[in-house]
Protein backbone atom coordinates (compact mmCIF):
# COMPACT_ATOMS: atom_id res chain seq x y z
CA UNK A 1 0.00 0.00 0.00
CA UNK A 2 2.76 2.75 -1.30
CA UNK A 3 2.05 5.87 -2.54
CA UNK A 4 2.70 4.41 -5.36
CA UNK A 5 -0.41 1.83 -5.51
CA UNK A 6 -2.90 4.09 -4.12
CA UNK A 7 -6.21 4.62 -6.06
CA UNK A 8 -6.28 8.22 -4.72
CA UNK A 9 -3.53 9.12 -6.26
CA UNK A 10 -3.61 7.42 -9.53
CA UNK A 11 -7.73 7.15 -10.01
CA UNK A 12 -10.78 7.39 -8.89
CA UNK A 13 -11.35 6.98 -5.27
CA UNK A 14 -13.44 3.95 -4.23
CA UNK A 15 -15.07 2.72 -1.20
CA UNK A 16 -12.31 0.13 -0.84
CA UNK A 17 -10.75 2.76 1.32
CA UNK A 18 -13.57 2.63 3.54
CA UNK A 19 -12.07 -1.26 4.21
CA UNK A 20 -8.41 0.27 4.24
CA UNK A 21 -10.17 2.60 7.53
CA UNK A 22 -11.93 -0.37 9.11
CA UNK A 23 -8.42 -1.89 9.78
CA UNK A 24 -6.64 1.01 10.55
CA UNK A 25 -9.54 1.09 13.40
CA UNK A 26 -8.93 -2.39 14.28
CA UNK A 27 -4.97 -2.16 14.33
CA UNK A 28 -5.26 1.31 16.43
CA UNK A 29 -7.99 -0.84 18.79
CA UNK A 30 -5.44 -3.26 19.18
CA UNK A 31 -2.38 -0.69 20.22
CA UNK A 32 -4.42 1.25 22.78
CA UNK A 33 -5.72 -2.16 24.39
CA UNK A 34 -1.82 -3.27 24.59
CA UNK A 35 -0.76 0.32 26.28
CA UNK A 36 -3.66 0.81 28.32
CA UNK A 37 -3.74 -2.59 30.42
CA UNK A 38 -1.27 -1.10 32.70
CA UNK A 39 -3.08 2.20 33.88
CA UNK A 40 -6.24 -0.46 34.67
CA UNK A 41 -4.02 -2.54 36.80
CA UNK A 42 -1.94 0.07 38.32
CA UNK A 43 -3.86 0.13 41.94
CA UNK A 44 -3.59 -4.27 41.72
CA UNK A 45 0.52 -3.74 40.97
CA UNK A 46 1.16 -1.18 43.31
CA UNK A 47 -0.15 -3.17 46.07
CA UNK A 48 1.19 -6.66 45.02
CA UNK A 49 4.40 -5.15 44.03
CA UNK A 50 4.34 -2.35 46.15
CA UNK A 51 5.30 0.28 43.51
CA UNK A 52 5.53 4.00 44.77
CA UNK A 53 3.79 6.99 42.69
CA UNK A 54 7.00 8.34 41.24
CA UNK A 55 7.88 4.35 40.68
CA UNK A 56 4.97 3.87 38.28
CA UNK A 57 5.84 7.91 36.74
CA UNK A 58 9.30 5.92 35.92
CA UNK A 59 7.88 3.12 34.07
CA UNK A 60 5.27 5.27 31.87
CA UNK A 61 8.39 8.16 31.42
CA UNK A 62 10.23 5.21 29.70
CA UNK A 63 7.73 3.67 27.70
CA UNK A 64 6.94 7.65 26.34
CA UNK A 65 10.60 7.87 25.82
CA UNK A 66 11.05 4.85 23.64
CA UNK A 67 7.43 5.99 22.15
CA UNK A 68 8.96 9.27 21.35
CA UNK A 69 12.30 7.90 19.44
CA UNK A 70 9.85 5.19 17.78
CA UNK A 71 7.29 8.15 16.23
CA UNK A 72 11.05 9.46 14.73
CA UNK A 73 12.40 6.68 13.69
CA UNK A 74 9.04 5.31 11.67
CA UNK A 75 8.17 8.53 10.31
CA UNK A 76 11.35 8.36 8.06
CA UNK A 77 10.74 4.32 7.43
CA UNK A 78 7.73 4.43 6.44
CA UNK A 79 8.36 7.43 4.16
CA UNK A 80 11.28 5.06 2.69
CA UNK A 81 9.38 1.84 2.47
CA UNK A 82 5.74 2.54 2.39
CA UNK A 83 3.17 1.78 4.80
CA UNK A 84 2.29 -2.09 4.15
CA UNK A 85 5.93 -2.96 5.12
CA UNK A 86 6.32 -0.19 8.03
CA UNK A 87 3.41 -1.06 9.62
CA UNK A 88 3.77 -4.90 9.25
CA UNK A 89 7.12 -4.10 11.24
CA UNK A 90 5.66 -1.96 14.28
CA UNK A 91 2.95 -4.58 14.47
CA UNK A 92 5.13 -7.02 14.91
CA UNK A 93 7.87 -5.51 17.49
CA UNK A 94 4.96 -4.33 19.95
CA UNK A 95 2.98 -7.85 19.89
CA UNK A 96 6.24 -9.65 21.57
CA UNK A 97 7.25 -6.52 23.82
CA UNK A 98 3.01 -7.22 24.92
CA UNK A 99 3.62 -10.93 25.03
CA UNK A 100 6.86 -10.34 27.22
CA UNK A 101 4.91 -9.10 30.07
CA UNK A 102 3.66 -11.65 31.60
CA UNK A 103 7.28 -13.03 31.81
CA UNK A 104 8.24 -9.99 34.52
CA UNK A 105 7.84 -9.23 37.94
CA UNK A 106 10.33 -5.87 38.93
CA UNK A 107 10.23 -1.67 38.10
CA UNK A 108 13.23 -2.26 35.81
CA UNK A 109 11.93 -5.38 34.22
CA UNK A 110 8.64 -4.01 33.89
CA UNK A 111 10.26 -0.19 32.31
CA UNK A 112 12.16 -2.12 29.77
CA UNK A 113 9.03 -4.03 28.47
CA UNK A 114 6.72 -0.96 28.15
CA UNK A 115 10.12 0.57 26.32
CA UNK A 116 9.88 -2.21 24.02
CA UNK A 117 6.06 -1.75 23.18
CA UNK A 118 6.13 1.90 23.45
CA UNK A 119 9.05 1.98 20.54
CA UNK A 120 6.51 -0.46 18.38
CA UNK A 121 3.39 1.30 19.08
CA UNK A 122 4.84 4.27 17.73
CA UNK A 123 4.50 3.40 14.49
CA UNK A 124 0.53 3.02 14.58
CA UNK A 125 0.11 6.40 13.95
CA UNK A 126 2.59 7.52 11.09
CA UNK A 127 1.65 4.51 9.26
CA UNK A 128 -2.49 4.85 9.93
CA UNK A 129 -2.00 8.62 8.94
CA UNK A 130 0.06 8.00 5.32
CA UNK A 131 -2.48 5.35 4.54
CA UNK A 132 -5.49 7.99 5.11
CA UNK A 133 -3.36 10.70 2.68
CA UNK A 134 -3.14 8.35 0.19
CA UNK A 135 -6.58 6.75 0.12
CA UNK A 136 -8.92 9.35 0.58
CA UNK A 137 -9.46 13.34 -0.77
CA UNK A 138 -8.36 16.04 1.85
CA UNK A 139 -12.22 16.74 2.59
CA UNK A 140 -12.63 13.05 3.91
CA UNK A 141 -9.20 12.99 5.68
CA UNK A 142 -10.21 14.32 9.06
CA UNK A 143 -13.85 11.70 8.93
CA UNK A 144 -11.52 8.78 8.03
CA UNK A 145 -9.00 10.17 11.01
CA UNK A 146 -11.62 9.83 13.30
CA UNK A 147 -12.99 6.70 12.51
CA UNK A 148 -9.82 4.78 13.30
CA UNK A 149 -8.49 7.29 15.66
CA UNK A 150 -11.70 6.27 17.69
CA UNK A 151 -9.59 2.71 18.22
CA UNK A 152 -7.38 6.11 20.04
CA UNK A 153 19.23 4.48 17.52
CA UNK A 154 18.74 8.69 16.66
CA UNK A 155 21.89 9.06 14.89
CA UNK A 156 20.86 7.53 11.66
CA UNK A 157 17.45 9.44 11.50
CA UNK A 158 18.83 12.40 12.41
CA UNK A 159 20.37 13.90 8.63
CA UNK A 160 20.31 17.35 6.87
CA UNK A 161 17.12 16.06 5.03
CA UNK A 162 15.31 15.94 7.96
CA UNK A 163 16.45 18.78 9.67
CA UNK A 164 15.12 20.96 6.71
CA UNK A 165 11.15 19.95 8.11
CA UNK A 166 12.42 21.72 11.35
CA UNK A 167 12.53 25.43 9.09
CA UNK A 168 9.49 25.11 8.69
CA UNK A 169 6.91 27.26 10.81
CA UNK A 170 3.80 24.30 9.76
CA UNK A 171 5.98 21.85 11.54
CA UNK A 172 6.39 23.60 14.66
CA UNK A 173 2.30 24.44 14.38
CA UNK A 174 2.31 20.98 14.46
CA UNK A 175 4.63 19.51 16.77
CA UNK A 176 3.64 22.32 19.10
CA UNK A 177 -0.01 21.03 19.25
CA UNK A 178 0.84 17.36 19.70
CA UNK A 179 3.68 18.72 22.32
CA UNK A 180 0.93 20.82 24.34
CA UNK A 181 -2.25 18.15 24.33
CA UNK A 182 -1.06 14.44 23.93
CA UNK A 183 0.57 14.55 26.95
CA UNK A 184 -3.68 15.05 28.37
CA UNK A 185 -4.70 11.55 26.61
CA UNK A 186 -1.79 10.04 28.35
CA UNK A 187 -3.69 11.15 31.75
CA UNK A 188 -6.55 9.71 30.82
CA UNK A 189 -4.92 6.52 29.74
CA UNK A 190 -2.99 5.82 32.56
CA UNK A 191 -4.06 7.66 35.73
CA UNK A 192 -7.71 7.74 35.32
CA UNK A 193 -8.38 4.41 37.02
CA UNK A 194 -6.28 5.46 39.57
CA UNK A 195 -8.39 8.93 40.14
CA UNK A 196 -11.55 6.47 40.33
CA UNK A 197 -10.02 4.68 42.70
CA UNK A 198 -8.45 7.31 45.19
CA UNK A 199 -11.26 9.73 44.90
CA UNK A 200 -14.55 7.06 44.23
CA UNK A 201 -13.23 4.05 45.81
CA UNK A 202 -13.19 2.02 42.37
CA UNK A 203 -11.41 -1.11 42.11
CA UNK A 204 -10.21 -3.86 38.93
CA UNK A 205 -14.30 -5.06 39.67
CA UNK A 206 -15.61 -1.75 39.20
CA UNK A 207 -13.67 0.07 37.17
CA UNK A 208 -16.02 -1.12 33.87
CA UNK A 209 -18.87 0.48 33.31
CA UNK A 210 -17.27 4.22 34.33
CA UNK A 211 -14.21 3.28 31.72
CA UNK A 212 -16.45 2.04 29.23
CA UNK A 213 -18.34 5.06 29.27
CA UNK A 214 -15.78 7.80 29.25
CA UNK A 215 -13.99 5.08 26.40
CA UNK A 216 -17.21 5.33 24.13
CA UNK A 217 -17.94 9.35 24.68
CA UNK A 218 -14.26 9.16 23.20
CA UNK A 219 -15.11 7.37 20.53
CA UNK A 220 -17.91 9.75 19.64
CA UNK A 221 -16.11 12.42 19.99
CA UNK A 222 -13.32 11.26 17.87
CA UNK A 223 -16.00 10.15 14.93
CA UNK A 224 -17.84 13.52 15.49
CA UNK A 225 -14.86 15.44 15.52
CA UNK A 226 -13.66 14.15 12.36
CA UNK A 227 -16.91 14.31 10.53
CA UNK A 228 -17.78 18.39 11.79
CA UNK A 229 -14.85 19.78 10.11
CA UNK A 230 -15.33 17.26 6.98
CA UNK A 231 -18.91 18.65 6.99
CA UNK A 232 -17.75 22.01 6.67
CA UNK A 233 -14.90 21.72 3.52
CA UNK A 234 -18.43 19.74 1.48
CA UNK A 235 -19.93 22.75 2.25
CA UNK A 236 -17.32 25.14 0.90
CA UNK A 237 -15.40 26.19 3.70
CA UNK A 238 -11.87 26.68 3.58
CA UNK A 239 -9.61 23.77 5.61
CA UNK A 240 -8.24 27.03 7.69
CA UNK A 241 -11.59 28.03 8.49
CA UNK A 242 -12.91 23.94 8.88
CA UNK A 243 -10.21 22.67 11.01
CA UNK A 244 -9.79 25.81 13.50
CA UNK A 245 -13.26 26.28 14.46
CA UNK A 246 -13.89 22.65 15.42
CA UNK A 247 -10.59 22.60 17.65
CA UNK A 248 -11.64 25.83 19.06
CA UNK A 249 -14.66 24.25 19.80
CA UNK A 250 -13.44 21.08 21.25
CA UNK A 251 -10.82 23.22 23.32
CA UNK A 252 -13.80 24.86 25.20
CA UNK A 253 -15.55 21.93 25.50
CA UNK A 254 -12.65 20.24 27.78
CA UNK A 255 -12.60 23.31 30.43
CA UNK A 256 -15.36 21.63 32.69
CA UNK A 257 -12.75 18.96 33.91
CA UNK A 258 -11.41 21.83 36.41
CA UNK A 259 -14.06 20.60 38.46
CA UNK A 260 -13.47 16.89 38.52
CA UNK A 261 -11.73 16.86 41.44
CA UNK A 262 -14.56 18.54 43.44
CA UNK A 263 -17.74 16.40 41.96
CA UNK A 264 -18.27 14.03 44.81
CA UNK A 265 -20.97 12.21 42.72
CA UNK A 266 -19.09 9.24 40.30
CA UNK A 267 -21.34 9.42 37.93
CA UNK A 268 -20.74 13.31 37.77
CA UNK A 269 -17.33 12.95 37.32
CA UNK A 270 -17.74 10.67 34.60
CA UNK A 271 -19.98 12.65 32.66
CA UNK A 272 -17.07 15.52 33.10
CA UNK A 273 -14.26 13.31 32.31
CA UNK A 274 -16.59 11.99 29.51
CA UNK A 275 -17.08 15.16 28.00
CA UNK A 276 -12.88 16.32 28.42
CA UNK A 277 -12.04 12.93 26.92
CA UNK A 278 -14.46 13.13 23.83
CA UNK A 279 -13.06 16.39 23.34
CA UNK A 280 -9.71 15.33 23.04
CA UNK A 281 -10.59 12.94 20.23
CA UNK A 282 -12.17 15.20 18.50
CA UNK A 283 -9.45 17.96 18.79
CA UNK A 284 -6.91 14.97 17.70
CA UNK A 285 -9.33 14.19 14.74
CA UNK A 286 -8.04 17.11 13.36
CA UNK A 287 -4.71 17.94 14.32
CA UNK A 288 -3.90 14.46 13.41
CA UNK A 289 -5.09 15.64 9.93
CA UNK A 290 -2.88 18.93 9.73
CA UNK A 291 0.21 17.11 8.10
CA UNK A 292 -1.72 16.35 4.89
CA UNK A 293 -2.53 19.62 4.81
CA UNK A 294 0.26 21.52 5.11
CA UNK A 295 2.31 19.32 3.72
CA UNK A 296 3.28 16.87 0.07
CA UNK A 297 2.79 13.70 0.53
CA UNK A 298 6.22 12.62 0.54
CA UNK A 299 6.94 14.14 3.51
CA UNK A 300 3.68 13.75 5.68
CA UNK A 301 4.57 10.39 7.63
CA UNK A 302 8.47 12.54 8.68
CA UNK A 303 6.38 15.32 9.95
CA UNK A 304 3.77 13.42 12.02
CA UNK A 305 6.70 11.15 13.33
CA UNK A 306 8.68 14.99 14.25
CA UNK A 307 4.91 15.63 16.41
CA UNK A 308 4.72 12.50 17.12
CA UNK A 309 7.92 12.84 19.22
CA UNK A 310 6.76 15.94 20.61
CA UNK A 311 3.55 14.93 21.83
CA UNK A 312 5.44 11.79 23.56
CA UNK A 313 8.13 14.48 25.11
CA UNK A 314 5.11 16.36 26.41
CA UNK A 315 3.92 12.79 28.18
CA UNK A 316 6.93 12.39 29.75
CA UNK A 317 6.67 15.49 31.28
CA UNK A 318 3.47 15.72 32.26
CA UNK A 319 3.92 11.74 33.83
CA UNK A 320 6.87 13.02 36.25
CA UNK A 321 4.88 15.98 37.34
CA UNK A 322 2.19 13.96 37.49
CA UNK A 323 3.97 11.30 39.79
CA UNK A 324 5.72 14.25 42.02
CA UNK A 325 2.46 15.96 42.38
CA UNK A 326 0.24 12.41 43.50
CA UNK A 327 3.22 11.60 45.62
CA UNK A 328 3.37 14.88 47.48
CA UNK A 329 0.16 16.90 47.60
CA UNK A 330 -2.28 13.60 47.17
CA UNK A 331 -4.58 15.98 44.13
CA UNK A 332 -5.41 15.62 40.82
CA UNK A 333 -6.20 19.41 41.03
CA UNK A 334 -3.16 20.61 39.36
CA UNK A 335 -3.09 18.23 37.25
CA UNK A 336 -6.72 19.08 36.03
CA UNK A 337 -5.90 22.80 35.85
CA UNK A 338 -3.39 21.99 33.44
CA UNK A 339 -5.50 19.56 31.22
CA UNK A 340 -7.96 22.24 30.95
CA UNK A 341 -5.74 24.99 29.76
CA UNK A 342 -3.60 22.92 27.42
CA UNK A 343 -6.18 23.23 24.50
CA UNK A 344 -6.43 26.59 24.05
CA UNK A 345 -2.83 27.38 24.48
CA UNK A 346 -2.31 24.54 21.56
CA UNK A 347 -5.19 26.44 19.53
CA UNK A 348 -3.51 29.74 19.85
CA UNK A 349 0.03 28.50 19.06
CA UNK A 350 -1.36 26.76 15.77
CA UNK A 351 -2.89 29.91 14.80
CA UNK A 352 -0.11 32.43 15.35
CA UNK A 353 2.22 29.91 13.02
CA UNK A 354 -0.18 28.78 10.30
CA UNK A 355 -3.01 31.76 9.85
CA UNK A 356 -4.19 30.26 7.32
CA UNK A 357 -2.95 27.37 6.59
CA UNK A 358 -0.91 27.60 3.86
CA UNK A 359 0.54 24.27 2.53
CA UNK A 360 4.57 23.84 2.07
CA UNK A 361 4.84 23.89 -1.56
CA UNK A 362 6.46 20.76 -3.40
CA UNK A 363 9.26 21.79 -4.56
CA UNK A 364 10.47 23.34 -1.13
CA UNK A 365 10.35 20.06 0.28
CA UNK A 366 12.25 18.21 -3.08
CA UNK A 367 14.74 21.68 -2.62
CA UNK A 368 15.30 20.34 0.96
CA UNK A 369 16.20 16.95 -0.38
CA UNK A 370 18.03 18.21 -2.93
CA UNK A 371 20.59 20.41 -0.32
CA UNK A 372 20.73 17.85 1.34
Amino acid sequence: MTASASPAATGPVTRYRWVICALLFIAIGINYIDRQMIGILKPTLQGELQWTEIDYAHIVFWFQCFYAVGFLTFGRVIDAVGVRIGYAVAFTIWTIASIGHGLIHTVTQFAIARSVLGFGEAGAFPASLKAVSEWFPQKERAQAVGIFNAGTAMGPIITPSWFKLLTFRQTWAYALGKFLTDPIWWLYLFWLPDFLHKRHGLDLKTFGPPLIAIYLLADFGSIFGGWASSKQLKAGRTPNAARKSTMLVCALLVTPIFAAQFVDNLWAAVAIIGLAAASHQAWSANLMTLPSDLFPKQAVASVIGIGGMAGAIGGMLMTTFNGYILEFFKSYQPIFIVAGCAYLVAILVIHTLTPKLEKVPEEKILKAKTDA
